[in-house]
């Protein structure tokens, strides 16, 4: 039994990672938790609404992971 849209799963990986820094990393600065001259990635997911959207949208890319793994091993 495949998938019919497999092949979109490492898009999505791929593109999930990315996203996910680029909206801690912008609400971080918006809500002036972290200068926006390069902080590290951690430094963006320090504080209460960044802390949520960055546990749950590094959890989502391991799901993720796990299905490409699963299918494609």
């Amino acid at each position: 039994m495949g998938f019919k849209h497999a092949y979109l799963l490492p898009i999505v990986f791929c593109l999930l990672m990315p996203v996910t820094f680029v909206i801690t990393y912008t609400s971080a600065v918006l809500n002036e938790n972290v200068k926006p001259v390069f902080p590290y990635i951690s430094d963006t997911g320090n504080w209460t609404p960044e802390s949520c959207i960055f546990a749950l949208l590094l959890t989502i890319g391991a799901i993720v992971q796990e299905v490409l793994t699963e299918l494609f091993t």
